[in-house]
């Protein structure tokens, strides 16, 4: 299983785990616990190149490996490579990446001068792009940036809590379809959007941002299906994720713990009461919420690993990770009835 590590250095670490590929329980790591139980002692590759901090990684498909940074580019990597295979250079900071999801050839970058950058891999230069500024006066500082699963539409979330979209048409050109704020309701200012995810077998994008909530909007209509709620992000830049197949929401939290959220429980909720009681609920909320205590600060990172195991009783077996600010990496294991 691997995992991804950045430290707070211009180089991206990649560790090799070594949990067993037959699911075998893994205990909560203790302060006894030496470094080597779960992680290799010498990082598998490491990746020099960057010349200040990096802000972002994504994956593709065919193990190509996407980092940007504060040094104004963004730099192609490969598992099997020692050094960067491309640089692409831009006019500031870039805080997002993106690979295409069907075709890694393209990959999208959000920059702080305002630009969505889509850039084409073999040719090392860039096919399109759209400035936010022209449609909004104030300073657009992109934070957050992600396909649909089709590749057809590109969400790009800023500094001011706004999420627009994108359309990608047939010649790869970038076209503007349309923009909202996230926010509870008009009498409040909108907050700083940290991640967009999409959901594994949906239309449904979730949305993260510094309000403390977490919302699913279904892209077709761009309705609210649900708002999930518990956790505190006021300030960091901290991602929400899915569980493989969807079900599940996990996110880090400001106050140390680790959040876990049923996706389609508001639904479940609703549908078997009635009467009063079911008056009390919403169909587009979720406060019912799983929590531990995961690290002595704040979880910046928690994710899922890409594929879960079942095993013979009928339990799916899911790992997953969590980071917290001072770097400190835990890894745990998930039983739960299919």
């Amino acid at each position: 299983l691997p995992i991804r590590f950045i430290r707070p250095s211009v180089n991206v670490l990649l560790f090799q785990s070594k949990i067993s590929d037959k699911g075998e329980e893994i205990p909560t790591r203790s302060e006894s616990s030496s470094d080597n139980d779960y992680f290799e002692s010498v990082p598998f590759r490491t990746f020099e190149g960057h010349t200040s901090p990096i802000l972002d990684l994504n994956w593709s498909k065919q193990c190509f490996l996407l980092s940007s940074g504060m040094d104004h580019t963004v730099r192609l990597w490969h598992i099997a490579k020692k050094g960067p295979l491309c640089c692409f250079k831009h006019p500031n900071t870039v805080p997002a990446i993106v690979f295409h999801p069907l075709n890694d050839v393209y990959f999208l970058s959000g920059c702080l001068d305002g630009i969505i950058r889509l850039w084409n891999i073999p040719d090392k230069k860039m096919s399109s792009h759209y400035p936010l500024n022209e449609r909004d006066s104030r300073n657009a500082l992109i934070t957050a940036i992600n396909f649909d699963r089709r590749g057809r539409r590109a969400f790009v979330g800023t500094y001011d809590g706004k999420i627009t979209e994108l359309n990608l048409n047939s010649n790869s050109l970038l076209e503007y379809h349309t923009s909202f704020d996230i926010k509870s309701n008009s009498r409040i200012v909108a907050r700083k959007i940290t991640s967009i995810e999409q959901r594994p077998f949906s239309n449904a994008i979730l949305i993260t941002s510094n309000d403390n909530r977490i919302r699913l909007y279904d892209v077709e209509n761009f309705q609210l299906s649900c708002k999930y709620k518990g956790l505190m992000n006021q300030s960091s830049q901290i991602k929400a994720s899915f569980s493989h197949d969807g079900k599940f929401i996990i996110s880090g939290d400001e106050k140390n713990f680790v959040y876990f959220w049923e996706t389609d429980a508001h639904y479940k909720l609703f549908n078997q009461h009635k009467g009063s009681l079911k008056k009390q609920l919403r169909r587009d909320k979720n406060d019912c919420f799983y929590r531990f205590c995961a690290h002595e600060s704040r979880v910046t990172c928690a994710m899922y690993a890409p594929e879960a195991l079942t095993d013979s009783e009928g339990f799916v077996k899911e790992i997953f990770v969590t980071a917290d600010v001072k770097g400190n990496i835990k890894v745990f294991l998930n039983c739960r009835i299919t």
